[in-house]
């Protein structure tokens, strides 16, 4: 059976086959553009507000105006989510700056358009965390220095690399440091480590995406006996780690077992 999907753009549900933007179009051309990807539970989209606000907060940035406010993206997108009837949901929204034409110049470009695919998401097998996920630190870093490396952009070559090389070397994702040699993320995740009673995590300014549920860690983990410290995290600190694991929204919580051949927590997934 195959999954269930919707596609919307600019305000028009449309067919897979019919789902088109012209190739003069900036994400196109030169990946100018955002996209935030979130998942529903049981028809409620997990901290949709935090999301739209970050997408907004950086097309804004950009100097993308959206052509919708975010109430009316928060309805679309919660209306939609019922509308295929499924408990689980994986929703991803982009914003591109729209039809230009090629060069840097953004200036020809009149209209963003604004793209919804929603598709029925059962989640990740249990497997998939109780082996938990060995890694390599990448050789393609991070670029703190950067805007753009806060920002969910629709030019992900970056961390396609990095992930490329991790499955080239037989392991399941890559951890980046920065341009300064410090830990960063990994290629769609946030990272933490932990030490004692301790949650350590990277610094936001350290060429990283603030995760949503990043956030939510660190707001959740004084609740059960956790501090937690934002710092420069070195290669060698994290691999002497008593835990590590990696968070997003979609895969929510993951555990590292593994660090360039360095067993984690024994080579299990911590507590």
């Amino acid at each position: 059976m195959k999954d269930k999907k919707i596609i919307w753009i600019n305000n028009k549900v449309i067919s897979e086959n019919n789902a088109k933007l012209s190739i003069f179009d900036r994400s196109f051309l030169y990946g100018d553009g955002l996209f935030e990807s979130m998942r529903s539970y049981r028809g409620k989209v997990f901290c949709i507000d935090q999301h739209i606000d970050r997408l907004f907060t950086n097309s804004k940035i950009l100097r993308i105006k959206a052509p919708y406010s975010k109430v009316f993206l928060k309805n679309i997108i919660s209306k939609l989510v019922k509308t295929l009837n499924k408990n689980n949901v994986y929703v991803r929204i982009a914003i591109t700056r729209g039809k230009g034409k090629p060069g840097l110049d953004p200036s020809f470009c009149k209209k963003p358009n604004v793209i919804l695919l929603l598709n029925s998401f059962a989640g990740y097998p249990g497997s998939y965390y109780k082996k938990g996920a060995k890694t390599i630190i990448s050789s393609t870093r991070t670029n703190n220095y950067s805007p753009l490396s806060s920002m969910k952009t629709n030019n992900y070559l970056n961390n396609i690399l990095a992930f490329m090389e991790a499955r080239e070397k037989g392991k399941d994702d890559a951890i980046m440091r920065n341009t300064s040699g410090f830990i960063s993320e990994a290629t769609t995740s946030n990272i933490f480590m932990v030490k004692g009673k301790s949650l350590i995590t990277p610094q936001a300014k350290e060429g990283l995406l603030p995760g949503i549920t990043r956030g939510v860690v660190i707001t959740l983990a004084p609740a059960i006996g956790f501090k937690v410290l934002e710092k420069r995290i070195t290669v060698s600190e994290l691999k002497k780690s008593e835990e590590i694991f990696l968070t997003n929204s979609i895969a929510e919580i993951r555990g590292v077992t593994e660090v360039d051949g360095v067993k984690i927590s024994g080579g299990k997934v911590g507590p």
